[in-house]
Formats: structure tokens, C-alpha cells, sequence
């Protein structure tokens, strides 16, 4: 128990420090930004990392759940950032957008996994 709660004060700790700006520009906060909600699916793709690491390693016991909680953060945090991109480019220009990057990726990946199988 006493590493959940350091585990906890460290993320807290990193959370913090994802919102001081290096620079002293002039920043106006809007809520659920892209600055903010790129820390918050750092922190949990942490979340996740730490549950492998402890099946691996098996030394902090009961943190089984933290896994869930980086998921469903990185979930909805992923989930808000596509639903801001269609509002801002629109239905056509948002397919156009991702089925291009989809596309990329499915294109350059399928011979190299072919080739390997």
C-alpha cells in the first residue's frame, strides 16, 4: 500500500509540472486544451505501463485497477480530441483526415507483416 500512495504523489507531482510553461508568453487557458489533455493520456499510458511492469515484477501488489483507470482516461481524452477535430474541420474534411492517416499506416504495415509472416 505504501507504493500506491508514492506511486500516487509522483503522479500528482508529474501532473503538476505538465502545467508550468517553460516560456512566460501570455498563455489563455481554455479547458481540455490539447496541452492538457496530451499530460493527462501521458499520465495514463503511465497508469497502464505500471500495471504491466507490476505483473512482471509482482512486488506492488493491488494496483490491478490503475490499469482501468489509464484506459478509460485515455479513452475519453482520445475520444474529446476527435470530437474537437470534427468540429473544427467539419464531416468531410474530418473522414478525409483520418481515413488518409488510416490509410498510411495500413498501407506501409500490411507488406512488412506479410513479408514477416
Amino acid at each position: 500500500m505504501k507504493y500506491f500512495f508514492f506511486y500516487v504523489i509522483m503522479l500528482l507531482f508529474i501532473f503538476l509540472l505538465g502545467f508550468i510553461r517553460v516560456n512566460k508568453e501570455k498563455y489563455e487557458y481554455q479547458f481540455m486544451d490539447k496541452i492538457h489533455t496530451s499530460i493527462i493520456k501521458g499520465i495514463a499510458i503511465l497508469l497502464v505501463v505500471t500495471v504491466h511492469v507490476d505483473a512482471f515484477w509482482s512486488k506492488v501488489g493491488g494496483i490491478q485497477f490503475i490499469g482501468g483507470v489509464g484506459v478509460a482516461l485515455f479513452l475519453i481524452c482520445s475520444g474529446y480530441g476527435l470530437y474537437c477535430s470534427y468540429e473544427k474541420f467539419g464531416l468531410k474534411d474530418f473522414f478525409k483526415k483520418n481515413c488518409k492517416n488510416i490509410s498510411t499506416i495500413f498501407i506501409c504495415r500490411t507488406p512488412l507483416i506479410t513479408f514477416v509472416e
